[in-house]
């Protein structure tokens, strides 16, 4: 190709996922989210992705490369002839090929953004750094795993022993940091603090950005006839990690009671029991109304339209998981200024804390998280009102120009 004409129309900007899949999820609304705000700014953005992802995961014009026919998920758990290890080392040589050939393709000064917490691909992404032009930049979103931090006999927060692998990776990032060249992104102040301490190099704390159509909410709540019940939703993947048998047997207990109504996104997990789906029916049959089951498959305006007709958020999300770590749904509750129950000593109770309203329960109690549900109801007017005050706050922390005004490289603009 004529060196010119690529220069044209090669992209300053490229956005890598391996694991991207869809736009529901945490990476890929967050992914989605800095493509549309970086095209709206006139910017050349590609996408990378896997061969799983749908093509129109991404509105155009931004374009979706396919990276790989399996994603390093399979190459691990589901190895070919060539074995378990070989499986991981050929896909990590093709990960970084790919990047390579990407960084080559970038327009100077170009940025990368990745999220992952793969050792593999950290490491590919250090060799990146290396290969391509100094005026390329690196923005490397860690995403949080429940094996990373625990809490002590005397309930204090440590990272796990098997997080200490990443200390030496981590290490290998310093002179790049340093060189602001590169930004290490975590989510929390909490996950920023003990990576920072874990492998002596600076992690920048700054929320994941929300999709547009959540940030236009104004966090106005629906107007309610007297005396008629509040619609209290469970929003997101139906799973244990998630609370949502703790949550199921909270709605059990209160049946009689007709102070709330229920959405459920029934979105059950593969690994979740099965008996939930006969529950939920049951539950659906036996008191018509309390329980109103809707689908997974949302437009992002219709998601965002069911956020906003919410009067209040269920998040019993078990704590072990959720330790320093906030959820999509959390998120966009806390932008849309819709109260919350979530369970406490998690980051959800943290960012509801500075950004919102609520009340908390016991971890994985069904008679706490009843008793916070009678709570929340019997306290809706004050926290309600006070989840809208916070509301702008939380979208203003949860936009992209905040992302970037944190995040963006010393050599990118």
């Amino acid at each position: 190709m004529n060196p010119a004409k690529r220069n044209r129309t090669a992209p300053r900007v490229l956005i890598v996922d391996e694991m991207l899949r869809d736009n529901r999820g945490h990476v890929g609304n967050l992914v989605r989210s800095l493509a549309e705000h970086l095209v709206a700014r006139g910017q050349m953005v590609e996408v990378w992705g896997n061969r799983a992802a749908p093509a129109d995961l991404l509105p155009a014009p931004i374009q979706l490369r396919r990276m790989f026919a399996r994603t390093w998920w399979d190459a691990i758990f589901r190895p070919g002839a060539g074995g378990r290890m070989t499986g991981v080392l050929g896909q990590n040589i093709r990960l970084l090929a790919a990047l390579a050939r990407g960084g080559a393709l970038l327009k100077p000064p170009g940025l990368a953004i990745a999220a992952s917490s793969s050792i593999y691909h950290l490491l590919a992404w250090r060799v990146w750094l290396a290969l391509v032009p100094r005026r390329c930049c690196l923005v490397l979103v860690l995403l949080q795993q429940p094996w990373l931090v625990e809490t002590d006999a005397a309930g204090r927060l440590r990272l796990r022993g098997a997080a200490r692998i990443y200390r030496r990776v981590f290490r290998l990032f310093r002179r790049v940091v340093e060189s602001g060249r590169c930004r290490l992104v975590a989510e929390t102040e909490l996950h920023a603090q003990l990576l920072s301490r874990l492998g002596s190099v600076e992690f920048v704390a700054v929320r994941f950005p929300r999709p547009i159509e959540i940030l236009r909410l104004s966090g106005q709540r629906p107007v309610r006839a007297p005396g008629a019940p509040l619609r209290f939703g469970f929003v997101g993947r139906s799973s244990v990690d998630k609370g949502f048998g703790v949550f199921l047997e909270a709605v059990e207990r209160r049946s009689a009671a007709t102070d709330i109504r229920y959405v459920v996104q029934w979105d059950p997990d593969p690994d979740s029991p099965p008996e939930w789906n006969a529950r939920v029916i049951a539950l659906a049959r036996a008191k018509p109304g309390l329980v109103e089951l809707v689908g997974v498959d949302l437009s992002p305006e219709d998601y965002a339209n069911l956020i906003a007709s919410l009067d209040g958020m269920v998040l019993p999300y078990r704590a072990a998981d959720y330790v320093g770590r906030v959820s999509s749904v959390a998120a966009d509750a806390l932008c849309a200024g819709v109260p919350m129950v979530c369970t406490a000593g998690t980051g959800i109770e943290e960012a509801m804390r500075r950004w919102g309203a609520g009340v908390t329960c016991r971890d994985q109690d069904p008679t706490s998280l009843c008793a916070a549900l009678g709570r929340l109801a019997g306290e809706h007017a004050v926290l309600s009102a006070r989840a809208r005050e916070h509301a702008l706050l939380a979208r203003q922390a949860h936009s992209c120009e905040y992302f970037f005004s944190k995040v963006a490289p010393a050599g990118w603009k």
